[in-house]
C-alpha cells in the first residue's frame, strides 16, 4: 500500500523530505508519522495510513516530492524485517556543525505539524476571511463594547434602483 502525501495547504505544492522518522522494516501502525516533510511554510508528520512493515522509502532526504505524490510503501506483516543499521550522518560531521554531539552550531529545528492541522487551519482562515466586517461604530456598538457584548456584523448594503429623469412638458 502506498502512503501519499496529503494536501499541505491551498498554495504549497510540493515539499521537501526532512527526515524519515521510521525506517524500511519498521512495523508501523495507522497515524504513526513515519516522515517528516518541510516546506518554506510549515514542517509536517505524514503518518502510516495502514497496519504493516515499512517496505520502502520512494525518495531520500532531501528530495523534492509533490503534494499527491507517493512517498513510501507499507507492506502487510507482523513482523519487522532485519536490516543492517546504517551510522547516523551526525556521526560524521566535523566539531563544531550541526549533528556535532557538542550541539554547537546546530540549527533549529522547525516545529513539526501533522498535517490534518494545517489542513485545518487553512480551512479555518478561509472562513473567517469570507466573513462580512463586523461594525465597530455607532451607539450600539459603544453599547455592546461597554456590556462585552461583541460587535454586530456590518449591515450589508442594499442597491438601490437607477433614477431615470423625467421628461420636459410631461
Amino acid at each position: 500500500m502506498d502512503v501519499i502525501i496529503p494536501p499541505l495547504g491551498e498554495s504549497i505544492t510540493e515539499a521537501t523530505v526532512g527526515q524519515w522518522l521510521k525506517q524500511v522494516g519498521d512495523l508501523v501502525k495507522i497515524d504513526d508519522p513515519i516522515v517528516s516533510l518541510e516546506t518554506d511554510k510549515v514542517a509536517v508528520e505524514v503518518n502510516a495510513t495502514a497496519n504493516g512493515t515499512l517496505t520502502a522509502h520512494l525518495f531520500k532526504e532531501g528530495d523534492t516530492v509533490a503534494v499527491g505524490a507517493a512517498i513510501a510503501q507499507i507492506g502487510e506483516g507482523k513482523t519487522a524485517i532485519p536490516i543492517k543499521p546504517e551510522t547516523p550522518a551526525a556521526a560524521h560531521a566535523p566539531d563544531g556543525e550541526a549533528g556535532h554531539p557538542t550541539g554547537e552550531g546546530a540549527k533549529p529545528t522547525p516545529e513539526v505539524v501533522p498535517a490534518a492541522a494545517v489542513v485545518a487551519a487553512v480551512a479555518l482562515a478561509v472562513a473567517v476571511a469570507s466573513e462580512p466586517p463586523l461594525s465597530t461604530t455607532g451607539p450600539a456598538a459603544r453599547r455592546r463594547a461597554a456590556s462585552g457584548e461583541a460587535p454586530a456584523p456590518a449591515p450589508t448594503p442594499t442597491p438601490t434602483p437607477p433614477v431615470t429623469p423625467a421628461k420636459a412638458g410631461a
